[in-house]
C-alpha cells in the first residue's frame, strides 16, 4: 500500500514540475519574441532618425533653390511687365 501512495505523490509532483517548466518555457519564448520585436523598433527609429536628417537637409537645399527661381522668376516677369508697360506708353 505505501509502495503505491509513494509512486502516486512521486507522479503528481512529477507531473507539477512537468506543467511549470512547460508554462516556464512559454513564458521564455514570449519574452524572446518582445526582445526582439524590441530590437526591430530600436532599428527603425534608429532608420527614421537618419531618413529625418537627410530629408530635412535636403527639403533645406531644395527650398533654398525653389526660392531662388521663383524670386528670378517674379524679377523677369517684373521687368518684362514693366517693358511692356513702357512700350505701350511710348507709343
Amino acid at each position: 500500500m505505501n509502495y503505491i501512495k509513494y509512486i502516486l505523490i512521486f507522479w503528481f509532483f512529477q507531473s507539477l514540475l512537468l506543467l511549470e517548466i512547460c508554462t516556464q518555457k512559454k513564458y521564455y519564448n514570449r519574452l524572446k519574441e518582445l526582445e526582439e520585436l524590441l530590437n526591430m523598433l530600436n532599428v527603425f527609429k534608429a532608420k527614421i532618425k537618419l531618413q529625418h536628417k537627410a530629408f530635412k537637409r535636403y527639403s533645406n537645399k531644395y527650398t533654398k533653390t525653389i526660392k531662388t527661381v521663383s524670386e528670378k522668376y517674379l524679377k523677369m516677369q517684373l521687368l518684362l511687365c514693366k517693358k511692356r508697360l513702357v512700350e505701350s506708353l511710348g507709343s
